[in-house]
């Protein structure tokens, strides 16, 4: 392969035919290729500057046609800029519309392969991908291997570790020791274990611990055990009586939305990200009033969620086997 290849294969599509193409696109980054397709766009990039980078870069180009990407400025314009540097070009039908005048010179006179009613449809495509190219340029990367047990426990140990840390330090500052012994000592134990528990299934439960990187995973760890502890201790204040109750309510409720959306996230759902952000901004507002109303509170509290929201994202941006929780929230 010559050494300015850096794609397997291009692929150009309406975005009308996201899910069905996105499928196939994955399906072949599955078997080794390496696609781009506009999940690879980079945020702020020059759309058209860097699909002409990509086009130049890659062997095949895979042009999805559908009634919807005939029509499609766009991806004319990529078929044109394909013709023009010479590329494989190989047209995928999922559907019978006929290609449109304006590329039809371009694509009458080169075989297709036609994905309609074919239930065998992923092999026929990487069949006729093989034809063309042949193997991946790159190895396929082996599957990721288990962490094991014996990380799996430790990280268990550091969840109930920090469990039992932030519960305590929550307890002293909160005061709440002092208004009732044996139900705050009821509380801690509770926070703790629900942490623990919270925890425990994320690692050992949940399918995608070996997917995700360890700081992402430390980072998640850390977000629930943060949140599950803040919600019993804020929920235990409330047995105290039914004023404090209420104070506490709107705070309560503000974890419980954070501890869902983190959640979220760990099943790769984008909506959890966006939630996330609200809770951080509620937490905000509610302790600028829950604290007298001080701008230098307001402040204090603004840096920190925002930092803590800089390193979660973060976290969850790192590439761990190609992948990274980020690009499974945003493109899944």
């Amino acid at each position: 392969m010559p050494d300015d290849n850096k794609y397997d294969i291009f692929i150009s599509y309406s975005n009308k035919n996201r899910s069905t193409v996105h499928r196939y696109a994955k399906m072949l980054e599955q078997q080794g290729y390496s696609v781009w397709y506009d999940s690879k766009l980079h945020t702020g990039a020059q759309f058209s500057k860097e699909i002409v980078e990509a086009i130049k870069k890659s062997r095949l180009f895979l042009f999805f046609s559908s009634k919807d990407s005939n029509l499609s400025k766009w991806t004319r314009s990529e078929i044109l800029v394909a013709d023009k540097y010479g590329k494989q070009i190989l047209p995928v039908k999922i559907d019978n519309t006929d290609y449109d005048n304006s590329i039809m010179m371009v694509l009458l006179p080169l075989q297709y392969v036609s994905l309609t009613d074919t239930p065998d449809a992923s092999e026929k495509l990487l069949d006729s991908v093989k034809s063309f190219i042949g193997s991946p340029s790159q190895p396929l990367l082996p599957a990721p291997q288990p962490k094991g047990r014996r990380h799996g426990v430790l990280c268990a140990v550091f969840s109930l570790v920090l469990a039992a840390v932030a519960s305590w330090v929550m307890m002293v500052f909160s005061g709440e020791h002092h208004m009732n012994h044996s139900l705050s000592n009821f509380v801690l134990f509770a926070s703790v274990a629900s942490a623990f528990v919270a925890s425990s299934y994320i690692i050992f439960v949940e399918q995608a611990w070996n997917r995700r990187g360890a700081l992402t995973n430390l980072a998640i760890l850390t977000a629930v055990v943060i949140f599950t502890t803040y919600t019993f201790m804020a929920f235990g204040l409330g047995f105290n009586n039914a004023h404090v109750f209420s104070i506490n309510l709107p705070s309560i409720g503000c974890s419980l939305l954070a501890l869902t959306s983190v959640f979220l996230i760990v099943f790769y759902k984008k909506i959890g990200y966006y939630l996330l952000c609200l809770s951080a901004l509620l937490f905000i507002v509610g302790g600028y009033f829950w604290l007298g109303r001080s701008l230098w509170v307001l402040g204090v509290l603004f840096v920190v969620a925002d930092l803590a929201m800089v390193v979660f994202t973060f976290a969850l941006k790192i590439y761990h086997n190609g992948k990274s929780v980020w690009d499974e929230m945003m493109h899944g």
